[in-house]
């Protein structure tokens, strides 16, 4: 059982670099790493892998998966299932066993659900029933950002060096990608390997920053040269309430609150993604359990919080699950859970 505590953690959330050929993000300043946690990998190994580029399309594979990049610069990516339904299927899987369910009832997505109904009813033996939504707890802005990000292939004809940029969170992703190559091509060709766009009085500078770039530096010489994206995180204390207020917020959305309260009231599930950066550190590491009960909707009777890691097969784990009730202590149910 983790240990209730109200002193906070200090969260140095730093640089969240993201691999865009293969959608892989890292945290606190970490190269990005495979879906399970595996061993980190620093971009001078990572782009020794990716194909020669042709003429009309640049073809790249990392980590078993491939990507073609057209003329526009845009990533045709392969087709796996939404990650949203097995996210919503996990999320049954848990609360099922967790609450020694019998058996669950998808409500949402079959034929003829009426719309805007629950994802499931998780029924038991004795014929009574719980209502069950499930949703994730993101920062949109920031999610949009690295979709932006991820969207796009970053190899660039020209380029003799991998480079790493560092980027504000409301940059034109559009409008960096387009000017990229070029400008990181005449850095090299003036013998420039790393720029702070802040310095004065520099005009490469300036143009880096109008782009929304905080920081480029050259990696090293390659053969097949790839541009490494990463923001800073901000700089901020969390504990488990950062978890509570995150469920919080999810709890008090008008569709939620309407699904569940059709269905008589129910228990809302969230997902808390690495975009939700204070609430995400919280259930990493040690984790701390909120202090206080959640505040919730009458038609919430409880709400569960949980990080998910993804195997390579695409199939979800869950890493930490917490369970909170208006009128209860929050309790860590992780260790209720086998495989989902």
């Amino acid at each position: 059982m983790t240990t209730l505590s109200a002193t906070k953690s200090a969260a140095r959330l730093g640089l969240a670099w993201s691999n865009p050929l293969t959608r892989r993000q890292g945290r606190a300043g970490n190269w990005p790493r495979t879906d399970t946690g595996g061993g980190e990998e620093p971009p001078a190994a990572a782009h020794r892998r990716h194909a020669a580029n042709t003429t009309d399309e640049r073809s790249c594979r990392v980590g078993g998966s491939e990507r073609i990049c057209g003329r526009d610069g845009r990533s045709e990516r392969p087709s796996w299932p939404t990650l949203n339904d097995a996210l919503e299927d996990a999320a049954a899987e848990i609360v099922r066993q967790v609450l020694a369910g019998d058996q669950i009832k998808r409500r949402d997505g079959v034929p003829g659900a009426p719309p805007g109904i629950h994802d499931f009813d998780l029924e038991f033996a004795d014929g009574s029933r719980v209502a069950v939504e499930v949703t994730t707890a993101t920062d949109s802005p920031l999610r949009e950002l690295w979709a932006a990000v991820s969207d796009r292939c970053w190899t660039f004809p020209g380029l003799q060096r991998s480079w790493s940029l560092v980027i504000r969170h409301d940059t034109r992703v559009d409008a960096l990608h387009r000017a990229a190559g070029t400008l990181l091509a005449e850095l090299e060709r003036l013998g420039i390997y790393r720029v702070n766009a802040y310095e004065p009085d520099d005009a490469r500078a300036t143009k880096l920053a109008t782009l929304g770039v905080r920081y480029a530096r050259a990696v090293e010489e390659s053969e097949q040269p790839i541009v490494f994206v990463g923001t800073v995180g901000l700089g901020d204390w969390y504990d488990g309430s950062d978890i509570c207020e995150a469920v919080e917020r999810e709890a008090a959305k008008t569709d939620n609150v309407r699904k569940l309260l059709a269905a008589g009231g129910g228990e809302l599930f969230v997902w808390v993604d690495h975009h939700a950066a204070n609430a995400h550190a919280a259930l990493s590491g040690v984790v701390t359990l909120p202090t206080r009960s959640p505040r919730l909707p009458d038609a919430v009777t409880a709400v569960w919080a949980a990080r998910c890691v993804l195997r390579p097969d695409r199939s979800i784990a869950a890493a930490v699950v917490l369970r909170g009730h208006p009128t209860a202590a929050w309790s860590d149910v992780t260790h209720l859970i086998t495989r989902v």
